[in-house]
């Protein structure tokens, strides 16, 4: 199960450890309506990188798709937002590793 882009590292262990069991989870969504990004593509996807890449490139795969679908540029708020919630989690190792773990 991948996790909810717009959760905390604490949301994300709690959606790795009790999955569907729970109602309700910290973020508001319940069971599987919390997999990846919005449309269904993965973090990784979202950014258009490796599982294996460095932090580094990372951050330069978000800064390439940043000056593309900035809001002031595109006007395509949904893209650029996903962009940075998967830069977000994937930029700090601790959340990297709990969204790794929950693939």
């Amino acid at each position: 199960m991948t996790s909810c882009c717009r959760c905390s590292p604490t949301a994300l262990q709690f959606h790795c450890r009790f999955g569907k069991e729970q109602e309700e989870s910290p973020c508001g969504f319940s069971g599987d309506a919390c997999d990846g990004a919005e449309d269904g593509r993965d973090l990784y996807e979202v950014l258009r990188v490796e599982p294996t890449t460095t932090i580094l490139e990372i951050k330069m795969a978000y800064q390439s798709l940043a000056k593309v679908y900035h809001l002031d540029l595109s006007g395509n708020g949904r893209d650029f937002i996903e962009i940075q919630n998967s830069y977000a989690t994937l930029s700090d190792p601790t959340a990297r590793a709990v969204y790794d773990m929950c693939l």
